[in-house]
């Protein structure tokens, strides 16, 4: 109808291709988001008799509200911003149920450094981020202790994440463990890693041990 198309574009349908790790796929009671660094995933699982015909969109540049069969279905304020008329959907098979997708352009693309934490501003209530593990880096300069930077982890906000870090920081790395499709090996560790640039009250970028290209290593996390 004409309320769908003025609120959002709708694409082909199909099968979404794009791969999902079901530990960073954040899992709710009625949907699931993930994220790119331009675009938010929204997922909401339908029935095999919903068409597109019974769904109705509507997005602003802070909510989003789903009806379907003209019941409500879901209503949220946003963590952040998006650009209401780039938001996009299809119908596709999703982690094995037939889902209605929702792309929610970002307003801010810096993605790369500033993730959304939380789609929907009700979530932070939901999730548990209480930090589960620390984990102290010494920062040296040649010999010399120039200071330490502790690290809080979110161990049941992200249980997977929380521990490979403590692995990799302890010298204790299991076999075999995937990190972005590598295998890390026995030992393997964080430790004598060179911090390469700073930026304050942001970010410290110190050398990927696990990427080596022509014998420098060469990317930053």
């Amino acid at each position: 109808g004409a309320e769908i198309r003025r609120h959002a574009t709708r694409l082909r349908g199909g099968v979404d291709v794009m791969p999902k790790d079901d530990n960073w796929v954040r899992k709710f009671g009625t949907y699931s988001w993930t994220q790119n660094m331009q675009e938010l995933q929204l997922y909401i699982p339908i029935s095999e008799s919903t068409k597109s015909k019974h769904i109705r969109l509507k997005t602003s540049k802070t909510s989003v509200n789903v009806s379907i069969n003209d019941d409500m279905y879901l209503s949220g304020h946003l963590d952040r911003e998006i650009l209401p008329k780039e938001t996009n959907w299809e119908i596709i098979e999703f982690q094995g149920n037939r889902s209605l997708k929702i792309g929610l352009r970002k307003k801010d693309e810096t993605g790369m450094l500033f993730d959304w934490h939380y789609l929907f501003r009700s979530e932070a209530d939901i999730i548990d981020s209480t930090i589960t593990h620390q984990v102290v880096f010494d920062i040296c300069l040649g010999d010399k202790l120039l200071g330490q930077v502790v690290f809080g982890l979110f161990g049941k906000m992200c249980p997977r994440e929380a521990k490979n870090f403590v692995a990799l920081a302890n010298n204790n790395v299991p076999v075999p463990l995937n990190a972005t499709g590598l295998v890390l090996n026995a030992g393997d560790s964080v430790e004598g890693n060179t911090v390469r640039r700073g930026y304050t009250n942001c970010t410290l970028h110190a050398m990927d041990f696990l990427t080596v290209m022509g014998g420098d290593i060469v990317n930053s996390t």
